[in-house]
């Protein structure tokens, strides 16, 4: 019984987290020092995901995730260009399959893997110049069952990848005058 037990609690821990797998580029993203503080984010796809019944909460739920990790790094997130220096994020969604936790709960392994696939392109907002392009996979294995992580959770392993980038994984660079 305490077997079970242990093996229970190594899978509820193991299960659930959300793994993003990124492109081989993983140098600095050369973001402007003064545009380091705002992320204005784009969300686009081609025809077929937009047809995705979850497209719209695929996008509501990536930006709000995105604020919440950007709020707790000190940057405002938009999905407007402001006046003052940013960094846009134009995040183009290949392909997605939206797993919600009630699914999941209810059908377990029968309900399949949830995926989200996304190349993103880091621009400065004020010149258009492109800083960097990463493409960013995540997967769940239907085979951990009610412990996979869902579609929510690979939102927020993304978001926090992304802001990452922009903040911590990134290199000041001085803006040139004119």
């Amino acid at each position: 019984m305490i077997k079970l037990v242990v093996v229970a609690a190594l899978l509820l821990l193991g299960g659930c987290a959300a793994k993003v797998t990124s492109s081989a580029d993983q140098t600095p993203i050369p973001v402007y020092a003064d545009a380091k503080t705002t992320l204005v984010v784009l969300f686009k796809a081609d025809a077929k995901v937009q047809a995705n019944e979850k497209w719209p909460l695929l996008k509501s739920e990536w930006l709000e995730a995105l604020r919440i990790r950007g709020q707790a790094k000190g940057l405002q997130v938009l999905t407007e260009r402001p006046k003052a220096a940013a960094t846009l994020a134009t995040i183009e969604v290949t392909n997605f399959r939206y797993m919600s936790s009630g699914l999941r709960y209810s059908v377990g392994v029968m309900a399949g893997n949830a995926w989200i696939s996304a190349q993103v392109r880091y621009q400065d907002a004020t010149s258009g110049e492109t800083l960097a392009t990463r493409n960013y996979d995540t997967s769940s294995s239907a085979w951990e069952g009610v412990f996979s992580a869902m579609t929510s959770d690979q939102i927020k392993a993304l978001a926090t990848t992304i802001v990452d980038d922009v903040t911590i994984n990134s290199s000041s660079k001085p803006r040139r005058s004119p």
